[in-house]
C-alpha cells in the first residue's frame, strides 16, 4: 500500500523503507458527488433499477412477444404504451430526485476559497477521464443554467428587496487579505489580469529544485530573493507585533513575478492536496487541511465541528509551532516540506502524521542543517465540514480532498431504497407467475391433444391442412397465446397505482398542519417509502440537535451543605392558575436578587434576559464571613476552571461565551450573573471581574477532560502569588480524591444533594481545589513537560502525572445543570416505546452526558438496571457481554444461544425463553465508542445483538459516524427488522443512508442530514405522528391496495381459465376484448386507488391515544404470503361463481325476450357484469372509512361500466356484441343471475368477518370500538 506523502516545493522522494522506484501517491480531487446518476449512467442504471422489479421484466417480455404475428392481439403501440409510461414516469421521478442532489453537489463544488497563486503543486491528483470530465461539466452547466433561468423568470423565487452589490475579487493582495471582513465582502479588487488557475501553467520557483531527505542535511541555500540580513531581520521581528499589524509587514516578492503575489479565488473542486489556502472568519473548511499559522498571537484557531460530531461548542486548533512565522505568499513559496500521514481513514477523533521541515527555509534558524521533524495530531488539523470561528485569518495546507476527506469517508454512497412491500411484491409476482405457467401448460397440453386428435383424424372441424401440422408447434403457440391471455395475473396497473397512491400519501403528509415548525411542514424526499413508516421496530437517534435544543441552564448548586436555587429549578405539573402564580413569584424573586446584587457592585455584565438561577438567599449569604467565603470560592472556580472563549460583540458589557461543552458555557454564564465574570484569556493570563474588581490570574497549566479521567483541572497563580489547582468533574471521581481534612458532615450532605439533583434529571458536577507550593509545582511541572513531549504513550503518561497532583482536594461545592430538550421529546419517546419501538441513541458525547440525557428524555428510567460495557479488547467485550447475559438472564446459556449464523433466530429464541421475572425487569445498555469498536467485531457482535435485543433502551457514546452506520446495519440485517435513523448533522448521514428510513431534522446543523434523508421534519416530536398516524395509514393502505389488485386480477384470470373448458383450451376470450383492456383502469381503478390514498382504519387521534395499535405494522401482519394465499383462494372461488352461475343460466335456454338463442356474447356480458360488480362492491365494502369520496369512487366506476357496456352494445352492427347488453338487461333472469352471483361470491368472506367480529376481535376492531 502506497503511503500518502505530500511534498511542498520539492520533488517527490519515497518514504523511508520504501522501494526507490515506488510511485508517489495519487490523491483524490476535491470534487464530491452524492448523486446516484450522471448523464452517462442515468438511462442504463435507472433501467437496471426498474428491471429489478420482476413485473417490469415480465411486461416487457410480453410486449416483445406480441411483435411476432402469431401472438399479435392488437396494435403493438397500444400493447407497449402501459409499460413505456410506467418506465418513463418512474425515470422522471428518479431523475428529479437525483437532479436535486446534483444541484446540491454543484453548489458545494462551486463554493470559493482563496488559494496561493504562482505556486507549483508537485503532488499527483487523480484526474477522471476526458469523457467523465465533459459529462460532469455538461451536468453542472445544465443545472446552473436551469437554476439561473428559474431565477430570471421568477419561477418559485420570491422577490427580495434590492441590496448593494458586493463583487467577489478574483485575486487578493497580500496587504489586504487580513482585513476584518464578512466573508468576501469589503475586499479590495486588484487591478490586474487574473492569475491562471491551472498549477501546471505556473512557472516553477526554481529551475532545478534540489530534493531533500529526512535523514540527510539540506544541500541548498536560501532563496535568492532573500538576503542574509533580511532573513535575520525577520527572525528577530516581534511575532505578536507582526500579527497585530500585518498590513505594514514588508512583503518580499519574487523578482520575476511581482504581479502574481496574490491569493487567488478558486472553486472548491479545483483544490488539490498540497495547495495553500487562506481561510477567514466564518469560512467553511473546503478540505482536510493542516493549520500552519493564524491571526492569533498564540497561533490558535477556533473551529465549529457540529456538522462532523454534532457538538455545537467551539474547539481550539493550534498551528504547527515550527511554521508559525508563515505570514505572506512569499513565506509559503519559500517553504520546503515533506508531510507523511497515515493511510486515509474515517476516524474523526484521531490523526497521525509527521512534518519534515527544511531548516534553511524555516524563517528562523537559517544556520541549521539538520531537518526538523515535527509530530502532527488532530489538534493541528481542520476537517472538511467544520467552520472557522472567532479567527480573522489562517493559512493551511490541504492534506486530504474530496472522497478521501474524513467526512466523505464517513458518508456512504447514496443507496437505492425500496419499500418492504415492494420487495415482497416480487415474491408474490413469482408465485403468480408460477400459477400463470401452470395454467398456460394446461392450456397448451390440452389444446395440443385436441388439435392433434383432429389432425390425426383429418377432421375438417379442426382445420385440416392448415400450417400447424405438428402438435408440438400447436402446444408452443397455445402456451404463449395463453400467457398473453392470462397476463393480468401480474397487473401492470398495480405499479402505477402504488406509485400514485404513495405520491398522494406523501402530499397529504407534507400538508399535515400538525407537523409544521417554523412555517415548514414535512418534506417527503423519497415518495415511495411511506408504507415503511408503518413497520418501524428500531429507531436510531442522534442526541445533539435531535433530542436536545443545545441550550443548558444552571439551576441549582450546593455550597457548604446549603442548596441554592431549589425553589424555582424543577418544573412540575401545575394548573394554569398555579403556573401563573409560580411565574409571578419567580419574577418577584428575580427582581429582588437583581436589586441585592446592584447594591453590592456594578452589575454591568449582568444578563438582561431572565436568569436561569434565581435565589436571593445566596446574595444575602455573601455578607456572612464563613458562608460568603465558600460562595466566592465556588464561583471563582466556575469562572476560572474551563476552556471557554469570549466571542466579540458590539456591546463590551454583553459577553457571549463559546465552550467545548455547552455545560461549561452555562457554568461560566452563571458565575458571570453572580458577579464573577470571565473577561478574557490571552497569552497565558485570565482576567476576571470579581464583583467590580478586575483581577488577573496567570494560567500555568490546563489538564483537559477526557472520558477516562472524568474531570478537568487548571493550575493558576492568583494575583497574591499563591498557586492553586482548581478541579471539576464527576462526583465519584472528585469524592474519591478528597482530603481527609474535609468536613465529613458537609461531604455527606453534599452527596445527598447530588442524589437529589440527579433524581430531578439534572446534570451534576463537583468542584474542588488544592493549594500548591512553588517547589511542589516546579517538580510536578517538570514531569508534566516530559510526559507532554512523548510521541508514543503521551496520553497515558500525562494522565498518570495529572493523577499525582489531583489528590488531597478540598470540596468547594456541587452544581446542577438542566440540559433542555426539544419540546415534546420525553412524551414522544414514551409514546414510541409504548408503541413497541425500541430506541437506540447514538451520540458523540461522553458517557455521562448521554446517560443524563437518557434520563431526561424518558429513554432511561430510574427503575432500569443499567448495563455498562467498557473494555479495551475483543475478548474483554465478549467477556462483559456474556457475563451480563448470564447474570441477568440465567435461564439462557448465552454462549450456546449464539452458535450458528442465524442471529435473528438466536435472539428470538433467547427473548422467548425469558422467565416472567426476567421479562418484568427493564434493562438499559450503555456502551462507549472504544468498546463498540470491539463489539462490532465478527466474533463479538452476535453477543452484542442479543444483549441489545433484551434491553428496552440502548445508548452508544463517543461513536463515530461510521460506527453509527455499522450499528444500524447490525440490527437491520441481524434481526431482519425495519429501522429508522434520525439526525440533523453531517455526522448522521451514514446512518441515515444505512437505515430503511432516514429522517433529517431541519435545524441548526446544516442541510447535510436533510439532503441525505428520506423525510425531513422540524422537530423530533413529529416522529410520533409521522409513524403512528401516517406510517400506520400508509402501511395499511398500501397492503390493502396491493392485495385488492392481485385479488381482482386473479378473479379475472380464472374466469378466463374456466371458459377454456368450454372452448377446447383454445386461449380465447369469454367476453369482448375491450373489457380486458379497460378492466384495470376504467372498470375497477377508482375504488382501489381510494383505498391506497384515503382509507383510515382508525382516526389520527385514536392512533396517538393508543400507541400499541402500531404493532400491527411492527408485526407485519397485513401483507403476508399467508394472507395473500387466502385472498387468492377467495378470488378463485369468486371467479368460479361469477362464471358458472351465468353459464348455467345461459345453458338453460334463451334469456332473451325476443326468443333469440343465447351465444358467447350473451355469456360474456353476464360474466363481465357479475365479475366487475362483485369486485368493485367488495372493494367498496372493504373500505373502512366511508365518505362522499369513497362512495363517489364506487358509483362513478359503476356508472362508467354501465355506460360503456351499453354504448359498446349499441356500436358497430358487425360486432358480435351488438345489441346484446340492451337485450339481456331487459330481462329479469339477467338481474337475478347477477344478484345471485354477487351474493354467493361475497357470502363466505363476510360470514367469516362476522364470526371474527363476534368471537375473535383483532386489535384494530377493538380500537374502532
Amino acid at each position: 500500500m502506497v503511503q500518502p506523502r505530500i511534498v511542498i516545493n520539492t520533488p517527490f522522494v519515497p518514504p523511508p523503507g520504501a522501494a526507490v522506484d515506488e510511485p508517489s501517491y495519487v490523491f483524490a480531487s476535491n470534487r464530491i458527488a452524492t448523486s446516484k446518476y450522471s448523464l452517462l449512467t442515468f438511462v442504463p442504471k435507472n433501467l437496471f433499477e426498474q428491471f429489478r422489479s420482476i413485473a417490469n421484466f415480465y411486461f416487457t417480455a410480453l410486449v416483445i412477444l406480441q411483435i411476432f404475428p402469431q401472438f399479435e392481439t392488437t396494435s403493438i403501440a397500444v400493447v407497449a404504451a402501459p409499460i413505456i409510461i410506467i418506465l418513463a414516469l418512474t425515470a422522471a421521478k428518479d431523475g428529479f430526485e437525483d437532479w436535486r442532489r446534483h444541484r446540491s453537489d454543484a453548489e458545494v463544488n462551486g463554493s470559493f476559497s482563496y488559494t496561493l497563486s504562482a505556486y507549483e503543486n508537485r503532488n499527483q491528483v487523480h484526474a477522471p477521464g476526458e469523457k467523465i470530465i465533459f459529462l460532469s461539466a455538461v451536468s453542472d452547466w445544465w443545472i446552473s443554467t436551469m437554476s439561473k433561468l428559474r431565477v430570471t423568470l421568477g419561477w418559485g423565487v420570491s422577490k427580495a428587496p434590492e441590496a448593494k452589490s458586493h463583487p467577489l475579487p478574483k485575486t487578493l493582495k497580500p496587504d489586504v487579505y487580513l482585513k476584518d471582513s464578512n466573508r468576501f465582502r469589503d475586499m479590495a479588487i486588484i487591478e490586474q489580469p487574473p492569475v491562471p488557475s491551472s498549477p501546471s501553467r505556473l512557472p516553477a520557483l526554481q529551475e532545478h529544485p534540489t530534493p531533500f531527505h529526512e535523514s540527510a542535511a539540506f544541500a541548498v541555500s536560501p532563496p535568492p530573493q532573500l538576503s542574509r540580513s533580511q532573513s535575520m531581520a525577520r527572525s528577530t521581528t516581534s511575532h505578536s507585533v507582526r500579527r497585530k499589524n500585518l498590513s505594514l509587514h514588508h512583503h518580499r516578492h519574487h523578482p520575476s513575478h511581482t504581479d502574481l503575489t496574490t491569493w487567488h479565488l478558486s472553486e472548491w473542486q479545483q483544490l488539490r492536496v498540497g495547495d495553500f489556502v487562506l481561510l477567514q472568519n466564518n469560512d467553511p473548511i473546503p478540505a482536510d487541511v493542516l493549520l500552519i499559522s493564524t491571526s492569533e498571537a498564540d497561533n490558535e484557531c477556533y473551529v465549529e465541528t457540529k456538522n462532523l460530531d454534532g457538538e455545537t461548542n467551539l474547539k481550539i486548533r493550534t498551528g504547527v509551532p515550527a511554521l508559525s512565522w508563515v505570514m505572506t505568499p512569499e513565506d509559503c513559496r519559500g517553504l520546503r516540506l515533506i508531510i507523511d500521514q497515515e493511510p486515509f481513514n474515517s476516524n474523526l477523533y484521531q490523526f497521525s502524521a509527521s512534518l519534515t521541515v527544511d531548516p534553511s527555509f524555516n524563517g528562523k534558524d537559517r544556520a541549521a542543517t539538520v531537518p526538523v521533524r515535527v509530530p502532527l495530531g488532530l489538534n493541528n488539523t481542520l476537517l472538511r465540514g467544520s467552520i472557522m470561528r472567532n479567527t480573522k485569518w489562517s493559512i493551511a495546507i490541504v492534506l486530504a480532498a474530496g472522497s478521501e476527506s474524513k467526512v466523505m469517508l464517513n458518508t456512504g454512497p447514496t443507496p437505492s431504497k425500496r419499500s418492504l412491500i415492494t420487495r415482497r411484491m416480487n415474491a408474490q409476482v413469482i408465485l403468480n407467475f408460477m400459477i400463470l405457467v401452470a395454467l398456460c401448460l394446461v392450456c397448451a397440453i390440452v389444446s395440443a391433444l385436441y388439435q392433434g386428435t383432429g389432425i390425426w383424424e383429418a377432421s375438417p372441424f379442426f382445420g385440416f391442412g392448415n400450417e400447424y401440422d405438428s402438435t408440438g408447434t400447436i402446444g408452443v403457440i397455445t402456451f404463449f397465446v395463453a400467457m398473453i391471455l392470462f397476463q393480468n395475473i401480474i397487473p401492470i396497473a398495480l405499479y402505477i397505482s402504488v406509485e400514485f397512491g404513495k405520491t398522494a400519501q406523501s402530499l397529504l403528509l407534507h400538508f399535515d398542519r400538525y407537523m409544521v415548525h417554523d412555517e415548514q411542514g414535512v418534506n417527503p424526499r423519497s415518495w415511495n417509502l411511506v408504507d415503511d413508516l408503518g413497520q418501524i421496530e428500531y429507531i436510531f437517534s442522534d442526541k445533539t440537535g435531535t433530542l436536545t435544543s443545545n441550550t443548558m441552564e444552571f439551576k441549582k448548586c450546593s455550597i457548604n451543605g446549603i442548596v441554592y436555587g431549589g425553589s424555582f429549578a424543577v418544573l412540575q405539573q401545575r394548573t394554569t392558575e398555579e403556573q401563573r402564580e409560580f411565574d409571578t413569584q419567580r419574577r418577584t424573586e428575580e427582581q429582588a436578587m437583581r436589586e441585592q446584587l446592584t447594591q453590592r457592585y456594578n452589575t454591568r455584565y449582568l444578563s438582561q434576559k431572565p436568569l436561569s438561577f434565581v435565589d436571593v438567599d445566596i446574595v444575602r449569604d455573601l455578607d456572612d464571613d464563613e458562608q460568603g467565603a465558600k460562595i466566592r470560592e465556588m464561583f471563582s472556580i466556575l469562572a476560572l476552571c474551563h476552556t471557554v472563549l469570549v466571542e466579540e460583540v458590539l456591546n463590551p458589557f454583553h459577553l457571549e461565551y463559546k465552550a467545548q461543552s455547552p455545560d461549561e458555557a452555562a457554568l461560566v454564564d452563571a458565575a458571570k450573573n453572580m458577579g464573577f465574570t470571565f473577561l478574557r484569556r490571552k497569552e497565558g493570563n485570565i482576567t476576571l471581574d470579581l464583583m467590580g474588581e478586575t483581577r488577573h490570574y496567570e494560567l500555568l497549566n490546563v489538564i483537559e477532560f477526557n472520558s477516562d479521567r472524568k474531570r478537568m483541572s487548571v493550575i493558576v497563580r492568583r494575583p497574591e502569588g499563591q498557586i492553586v489547582l482548581l478541579c471539576k468533574g464527576a462526583d465519584s471521581v472528585i469524592f474519591s480524591r478528597l482530603s481527609a481534612r474535609n468536613d465529613k458532615e458537609i461531604t455527606a450532605v453534599t452527596m445527598q444533594h447530588l442524589e437529589d439533583f440527579a433524581n430531578d434529571g439534572l446534570r451534576t458536577l463537583c468542584l474542588a481545589y488544592k493549594p500548591i507550593s512553588q517547589q511542589d509545582y516546579d517538580a510536578w511541572n517538570a514531569r508534566w513537560t516530559d510526559a507532554q513531549n512523548l510521541v508514543q504513550g503521551r496520553d497515558e503518561a500525562t494522565d498518570a502525572v495529572a493523577d499525582e497532583l489531583e489528590r488531597e482536594l478540598t470540596l468547594a461545592g456541587a452544581s446542577a445543570i438542566e440540559d433542555r430538550l426539544q419540546d415534546g421529546v420525553p412524551q414522544a419517546i414514551a409514546t414510541l416505546a409504548e408503541a413497541g419501538i425500541k430506541i437506540f441513541v447514538l451520540t458523540g458525547d461522553k458517557m455521562e452526558t448521554a446517560i443524563n440525557i437518557g434520563f431526561s428524555c424518558n429513554l432511561l428510567q430510574k427503575s432500569m438496571v443499567l448495563i455498562v460495557i467498557q473494555a479495551t479488547s475483543v475478548e474483554g467485550v465478549i467477556e462483559q457481554l456474556v457475563e451480563a447475559l448470564a447474570r441477568f438472564w440465567p435461564s439462557v446459556n448465552a454462549t450456546t444461544a449464539t452458535k450458528g449464523n442465524d442471529m435473528a433466530a438466536g435472539a428470538a429464541a433467547m427473548a422467548s425463553s425469558q422467565t416472567f421475572e426476567e421479562a418484568a425487569q427493564a434493562f438499559g445498555l450503555i456502551i462507549d465508542g472504544e468498546s463498540l469498536k470491539y463489539a462490532l467485531d465478527e466474533k463479538a457482535h452476535p453477543f452484542l445483538l442479543e444483549l441489545a435485543c433484551r434491553c428496552k433502551a440502548v445508548i452508544c457514546c463517543r461513536v463515530s459516524p461510521q460506527q453509527k452506520a455499522l450499528v444500524v446495519r447490525l440490527v437491520r440485517e441481524g434481526l431482519s427488522s425495519m429501522s429508522l435513523a434520525i439526525g440533523d448533522g453531517a455526522n448522521d448521514v451514514s446512518m441515515i443512508q444505512e437505515a430503511d428510513i432516514g429522517v433529517g431534522i431541519t435545524g441548526k446543523e446544516g442541510l447535510q442530514a436533510v439532503m441525505a434523508s428520506d423525510y425531513a421534519i422540524g422537530q423530533f416530536r413529529f416522529l410520533t405522528r409521522l409513524l403512528l398516524v401516517h406510517g400506520r395509514w400508509g402501511y395499511l393502505r398500501t397492503s390493502e391496495m396491493v392485495l385488492n389488485y392481485f385479488y381482482k386480477n386473479v378473479v379475472f384470470l380464472f374466469v378466463l381459465f374456466w371458459f377454456q373448458f368450454d372452448s377446447a383450451f383454445s386461449a380465447n376470450y369469454v367476453c369482448d376484448y375491450t373489457y380486458v383492456m379497460f378492466f384495470n383502469t376504467l372498470f375497477s381503478v377508482l375504488p382501489t386507488i381510494n383505498i391506497g390514498i384515503l382509507d383510515q382504519d382508525i382516526s389520527a387521534e385514536t392512533a396517538l391515544k393508543y400507541p400499541p395499535g402500531y404493532m400491527v405494522g411492527v408485526r407485519q401482519t397485513r401483507y403476508t404470503m399467508d394472507r395473500a394465499w387466502l385472498w387468492q383462494l377467495d378470488a378463485v372461488y369468486q371467479s368460479f361463481i361469477c362464471y358458472y352461475v351465468p353459464r348455467m343460466i345461459v345453458h338453460a335456454g334463451s334469456i332473451s325476450n325476443d326468443g333469440h338463442a343465447t351465444d358467447l356474447a350473451t355469456l360474456g356480458t353476464m360474466v363481465a357484469w357479475s365479475m366487475i360488480i362483485t369486485i368493485n362492491l367488495q372493494c367498496w365494502l372493504d373500505t373502512t372509512t366511508h365518505n362522499w369520496i369513497t362512495d363517489a369512487a364506487f358509483f362513478i366506476t359503476m356508472l362508467i361500466f354501465v355506460v360503456y357496456s351499453t354504448a359498446n352494445s349499441a356500436g358497430d352492427p358487425m360486432l358480435e356484441s351488438h345489441g346484446v347488453a340492451a337485450n339481456v338487461m331487459s330481462t329479469g333472469i339477467f338481474w337475478l343471475g347477477i344478484f345471485f352471483s354477487i351474493i354467493c361470491s361475497l357470502a363466505p368472506r363476510y360470514a367469516y368477518r362476522m364470526f371474527r367480529l363476534f368471537f375473535a376481535l383483532d386489535d384494530t376492531q377493538i380500537l374502532k370500538e
